[in-house]
């Protein structure tokens, strides 16, 4: 039982991160509405989203330490109601105040919890197919509007842009809390072993009626507590070598994932087109998650790493001169696997650099730093597009930023091979 629980632990993640992503990211279909109805500016909204990208990154790190500290079940309770509340308040927003408050505030205290917690969870429960587990755990970051960039799109055409925001916030606070009660920490907080009396932890080991079974993170309770060790990764300068090139990731996909659909329109379709543009994107992002992980076990969490983020570059510069619609989807999916790919590395690289005793706190702190990245990408975009009128330059700065984070992660690789 204890073997396969730990597949139920990806699928509640799975779920967890679909939900809360889909329904954060499928923000941008309600750009146009919103603009169009208070005649805002596109900085000034995308200027919601930057501080939400930041918030969010600010939140995962105590959100984080809350699953180190109290375990992801009561910390993913928590975050479904932040995640579904804020997204239903959508329905009263009048000013621009209120969007910076939902995105920025209430939303993101929830989303803080749909990475750094689900990642470090994961982590503790697999050592071998690591990468696999982790890329369908969170793939919610790519494929989530895959689900429900189309549910949003129909919400609000059938019902508005003010109760499509009240739906979507019932459905998803009610999908995350529910699969948040399957979460445990890690194999020693299983029910299973409650009712075992043959069972205990030795070193790294699990034994189940004296069989060793190595699932992962088991502690023997010799290395420091999380927050010191927190402290010692904070003060290495391999782990800011690390935030650089991972910051940069963040920095152009944050351009790339907020200004799809607007990019589109700016082609010249309409919204139906650019809804599915965002679900090939986002089809192409778990494939990404997916194949990648899978790679990344085999071959080397770097190498994949780098690989995605070339692929992404090459694809997102294309997309600058593309004009036919088969061209545009093909380029949105090879963006999609590119990025979708290089981000499950995210996780593989920090663990094996760093180790497991502070995981959740270390993953949140990685998102942290890097969501003030992805802050000034969207920013910049949205004053770029205010200036020109057009995305051009935010798309070539795209390309540029994930080939810089692809030779900047070189500084890693002498450093794989060792622990910290």
């Amino acid at each position: 039982m204890l073997m396969y629980y730990r597949w139920v632990i990806v699928f509640a993640c799975f779920t967890i991160s679909i939900t809360g992503y889909g329904t954060y990211f499928s923000v941008t279909l309600f750009y146009t509405h919103i603009i169009n109805e208070f005649g805002w500016s596109n900085s000034l909204v995308s200027g919601s989203v930057s501080l939400g990208l930041i918030m969010y990154g600010v939140f995962a790190l105590p959100m984080g330490w809350c699953a180190d500290r109290f375990g992801p079940r009561i910390t993913m309770i928590v975050a479904g109601f932040f995640v579904g509340g804020g997204t239903y308040l959508g329905l009263y927003i009048s000013e621009p105040w209120h969007l910076y408050a939902l995105y920025g505030g209430i939303t993101a205290i929830g989303m803080g919890g749909a990475w750094a917690p689900l990642v470090a969870t994961i982590s503790r429960w697999f050592e071998k197919q690591r990468g696999l587990a982790i890329g369908i755990g969170s793939i919610g970051g790519g494929i989530g509007t895959l689900f429900y960039a189309p549910l949003t799109e129909y919400l609000i055409q059938e019902l508005g842009w003010r109760l499509a925001y009240k739906w979507l916030g019932i459905i998803s606070g009610a999908l995350i809390v529910s699969a948040a009660l399957f979460l445990t920490k890690d194999p020693t907080t299983n029910l299973y072993c409650w009712f075992s009396s043959k069972y205990r932890v030795s070193g790294k080991y699990y034994l189940i009626k004296r069989n060793p079974v190595s699932l992962g993170a088991a502690e023997d309770g010799t290395n420091m507590s999380p927050n010191k060790n927190l402290l010692k990764i904070l003060k290495n300068v391999v782990f800011w070598k690390m935030i650089s090139t991972f910051g940069l990731w963040w920095f152009a996909g944050a351009i790339a994932t907020v200004t799809l659909a607007p990019f589109v329109l700016e082609k010249g379709f309409d919204y139906g087109v650019s809804a599915a543009v965002v679900v090939a994107f986002a089809l192409g992002n778990g494939i990404g998650r997916i194949g990648m992980g899978i790679a990344g076990d085999a071959i080397g969490e770097l190498k994949v790493y780098q690989i995605g983020l070339i692929l992404a570059g090459l694809a997102v510069f294309h997309l600058v001169f593309a004009t036919g619609l088969i061209s545009i989807f093909l380029m949105f999916i090879l963006v999609g696997i590119g990025f979708g790919g290089s981000g499950t590395q995210l996780t593989t690289i920090s663990i094996k650099l760093f180790g497991l005793d502070a995981a959740g706190a270390l993953m949140g702190s990685v998102l942290a730093i890097i969501g003030i990245f992805a802050a000034v990408g969207v920013f910049f975009s949205g004053l770029i597009h205010d200036l020109t009128g057009s995305y051009y330059w935010s798309y070539i700065l795209c390309s540029f930023m994930f080939t810089l984070s692809a030779f900047l992660s070189q500084r890693l690789s002498f450093r794989l091979g060792r622990s910290f």
